[in-house]
């Protein structure tokens, strides 16, 4: 599982939040880990330099290794908290979608195995 980070703000990236975004994700991805190719988490601040009620965005986009991508956000005033509450979701959506995933009906396999060359051959017989 590859984690990036991406920042489109202008409040600090301290350490701390960085060992707070790695561990909140970790903690939240590692059950599902086996299904998850990669993980991007972003930041932003809504209202730039103005400030405001829950100006500060968490997204999260985790590519599974086989049914797609899942997307979860979150907004606070702080970004701890933000980013607390978006890989909680992230949690919760991915394990709906492992859960989706095995209880999807499957196609059987085929009893007996063909040898006999390429599925799609032209026969010709001749009837006399």
């Amino acid at each position: 599982m590859t984690i990036s980070l991406a920042v489109k703000s202008s409040f600090e990236f301290s350490p701390a939040l960085s060992a707070h975004i790695d561990h909140r994700i970790n903690h939240a991805l590692r059950a599902h880990a086996a299904h998850i190719k990669w993980v991007v988490l972003r930041l932003s601040d809504v209202n730039g330099p103005r400030h405001g009620a829950d100006d500060k965005l968490t997204r999260i986009d985790i590519g599974l290794n086989s049914s797609g991508t899942v997307v979860t956000s979150a907004t606070s005033d702080d970004v701890y908290v933000s980013v607390t509450r978006a890989a909680s979701r992230a949690r919760a959506a991915v394990g709906r979608r492992v859960q989706q995933l095995k209880q999807r009906p499957r196609i059987p396999r085929r009893l007996t195995a063909r040898s006999d060359g390429p599925r799609n051959r032209t026969v010709v017989a001749s009837i006399e």
